[in-house]
């Protein structure tokens, strides 16, 4: 009887799967925990204003772009898995520099 690679190997579609996801969170780590992958990261976060709520003056179309830049975001940091103490210290970075510089960065391309 012919059988599927998977089974003749040992391993099915879900032990594929975290292996790969496994091996993207340890390349998003590698890229992103380094000196400048934090710059990068920490820039993203003022970019993205993901540590700051939507304001209600934006338009539904503004809200759904901002909201689409903060779940790639969200996605970035996940694939990381930090810990609660690093979360911490990025939203604590994050602050810290839209104090010093309070201009939006986010603002929506013209199309």
């Amino acid at each position: 009887m012919w059988q599927t690679i998977s089974k003749l190997c040992g391993f099915n579609r879900a032990d594929e799967q975290e292996r790969r996801q496994a091996e993207l969170v340890r390349v998003y780590r590698d890229v992103f925990m380094t000196p400048e992958g934090q710059c990068i990261v920490a820039d993203l976060s003022r970019f993205t204003n993901f540590f700051s709520a939507n304001g209600p003056e934006l338009t539904d179309r503004e809200r759904a772009y901002r909201d689409g830049m903060k779940n790639v975001f969200a996605r970035i940091t996940g694939l990381l898995t930090l810990t609660d103490e690093e979360r911490l210290q990025l939203q604590s970075a994050a602050r810290d520099e839209l104090l010093r510089d309070p201009v939006q960065a986010s603002e929506e391309p013209t199309t």
